[in-house]
């Protein structure tokens, strides 16, 4: 791989980080005299170099494996102080049961999951049972054509 100048990977890091390709270039290199124009197709052409663009996506990687690792710590975290709670090993304040539960929300920790058996029904199945509820509401299923439905 082609090695990158400071201001290639100072433009990188930028897009990477979430920068518009504008706002990184302007971070990266001295832009002050330029207009958003020549801006924007600079940092484009920057954006379509191929060692430009492959360290944004490694960029971009170790950035997310950093975040899934911190969710995951946090998560432990989360979990851990709530056991120590509900054990009696720790008191808290409202304030700070609540930054737990914050956190805890943050973290995916409160996700509803379902994941017991899902019933599998046929699309017969499913059209009779419809018809059935609005059937109750007073409520005709009629096919394509415009006819009632059996």
């Amino acid at each position: 791989m082609q090695r990158l100048t400071g201001k290639q990977e100072a433009f990188a890091r930028e897009v990477a980080r979430g920068a518009t390709l504008a706002d990184a270039y302007r971070a990266a290199y001295n832009a002050k005299n330029m207009g958003m124009n020549p801006i924007r197709t600079e940092a484009s052409r920057l954006m379509a170099h191929p060692a430009v663009s492959l360290m944004v996506s490694q960029k971009r990687e170790q950035i997310n494996r950093i975040s899934l690792v911190s969710a995951a710590n946090d998560r432990e975290r989360v979990l851990n102080s709530l056991r120590a709670i509900v054990d009696g090993t720790v008191v808290v304040s409202a304030t700070q049961l609540r930054a737990l539960e914050l956190l805890g929300k943050s973290a995916g920790v409160f996700n509803e999951r379902f994941e017991g058996p899902r019933a599998t029904r046929t699309s017969t199945e499913i059209e009779t049972d419809i018809a059935e509820k609005l059937g109750g509401c007073g409520i005709q299923l009629t096919n394509e054509s415009g006819t009632v439905a059996d």
